[in-house]
């Protein structure tokens, strides 16, 4: 993919016309379009306005990378480690069914009632039933 084609899907991501990101970069009108039809190039100190605007990296933004930004602000502990290991050994079933669960803890995590939910499970008994044993109502 060329940096045109890159340029325009990203404007087109944000719903930005080309005026609205020319504002953005204090370019005159006409410039984003002659970058979109691959009429001019940008300098180096534009590109690096154009990749910290869309916070992807040059090399996204040229084409070379399919990796929107390599320079990621985590960082990567034991527990981020131990769980790309495992995702690495699923097959493609498995990593689809934990990115699910995990969306799924995450949305649970978000709602205001989860911590009254977990203090009810934690605090739930059961007994085992014996095989054959007659439900409570019923003794």
């Amino acid at each position: 993919m060329k940096f045109k084609e890159r340029l325009v899907g990203l404007r087109n991501e944000k719903n930005w016309n080309q005026a609205i990101l020319s504002a953005k970069l204090n370019y005159g009108a006409s410039a984003i379009s002659n970058y979109e039809k691959g009429k001019n190039q940008p300098s180096f100190s534009d590109l690096i306005k154009i990749a910290n605007i869309f916070e992807v990296s040059i090399d996204y933004l040229l084409g070379l990378s399919d990796i929107r930004n390599p320079y990621s602000s985590y960082t990567q502990t034991e527990e981020i480690e131990k769980l790309l290991y495992i995702f690495s050994d699923l097959d493609s079933f498995n990593k689809k069914h934990l990115i699910l669960h995990a969306e799924g803890i995450l949305s649970m995590q978000k709602s205001p009632l989860v911590e009254d939910s977990y203090e009810e499970i934690s605090t739930f008994k059961s007994k085992p039933l014996k095989v054959a044993q007659k439900p409570i109502e019923f003794e």
